[in-house]
């Protein structure tokens, strides 16, 4: 069986899936877009902060949020990609992995992983080149798919 190996090319609003297999080449398959991840912090929030009454005196403040309204859309964008390269490992679709992404969503893609599926990873490249032409994506992982 020849060694294949499944390329997610990731950014916090779009991903691209590229087959690359010894003697057969590179290969893009699909993509994912997720727009929401472009929207202005405003557009994603659905009101202010809510407001907590102190327990001692008349003040009040806003309760901090954990995540911004963007960081939180690229969360749901990284488990959404996660999910997809799961259900192609699932299908035996490929058998080594390799995550290119900033290095921010990067560490989400990396978290939203099930065990199964990290262990299939083979590399990681940290560079946001999602829009790039696939002969230049093609060149900056060359060495890496060359050490499988």
């Amino acid at each position: 069986m020849q060694d294949k190996t499944l390329i997610a090319v990731a950014q916090r609003a779009k991903a691209r899936f590229f087959l690359h297999a010894p003697g057969q080449g590179f290969d893009e398959i699909t993509d994912l877009v997720h727009p929401e991840s472009r929207a202005h912090g405003i557009e994603l929030a659905s009101d202010r902060p809510g407001r907590v009454h102190e327990s001692h005196g008349p003040g009040r403040s806003a309760m901090a949020k954990e995540e911004t309204p963007k960081e939180r859309e690229a969360s749901n964008f990284a488990r959404e990609v996660a999910e997809a390269i799961r259900d192609r490992r699932t299908a035996n679709a490929f058998d080594g992995l390799v995550l290119v992404a900033e290095p921010g969503f990067l560490g989400l893609l990396r978290e939203a992983l099930d065990d199964a599926t990290s262990k299939t990873l083979h590399g990681e490249v940290r560079k946001d080149i999602v829009e790039r032409p696939l002969d230049e994506i093609k060149e900056h992982l060359a060495d890496l798919l060359l050490m499988r």
